[in-house]
C-alpha cells in the first residue's frame, strides 16, 4: 500500500530507509539488507501512527518524509499524515487538535542496538 515516497538517511554507520503507506505504519530499514536475512523483518516497525479507521482511501501516510539532523546531532524523521492520529499515540508537542491531517515529528534514536522513532 505505498503512496509515499520512501527517504533515505545515514544512521548510527548505517543507511536507513524509511517507509510509509495508507496503513499508518512507519518502517525502518537497512539498506545492506532490506528485510535482514529473510527480507521480512524491518530494523523498526512503528506502532499504528495514524489511520486508525482503516480507510485506506482518505487516511494514513501520503506524500513524501523530510528528514535532517540538526547540529547536536540527533536525526529528525517528518511524515504528512492524512486524518487524525492514532489515539494510542502521544505527543508531547502539538499545535492543537488535528482531525483532518497534520506533519508528525520523529527523532531517531537507537534502542538495545536498533533504531526506533521517539514521538516529539
Amino acid at each position: 500500500m505505498g503512496n509515499m515516497s520512501p527517504v533515505l538517511f545515514p544512521f548510527n554507520g548505517k543507511e536507513l530507509v524509511a517507509g510509509a503507506g495508507k496503513e499508518g505504519r512507519i518502517f525502518l530499514l537497512d539498506t545492506s539488507s532490506l528485510g535482514g536475512e529473510t527480507h521480512r523483518q524491518p530494523l523498526y516497525r512503528s506502532p499504528l501512527l495514524a489511520n486508525e479507521e482503516v480507510n485506506h482511501a482518505a487516511h494514513g501516510f501520503w506524500g513524501a518524509f523530510a528528514t535532517w539532523q540538526d547540529g547536536e546531532g540527533p536525526r529528525w524523521l517528518y511524515a504528512p499524515a492524512w486524518g487524525p492520529p492514532h489515539s494510542s499515540i502521544a505527543f508531547p508537542f502539538t499545535n492543537g487538535a488535528a482531525p483532518h491531517g497534520s506533519i508528525m515529528a520523529f527523532r531517531v534514536e537507537l534502542k538495545n542496538g536498533s533504531p526506533e522513532l521517539a514521538p516529539v
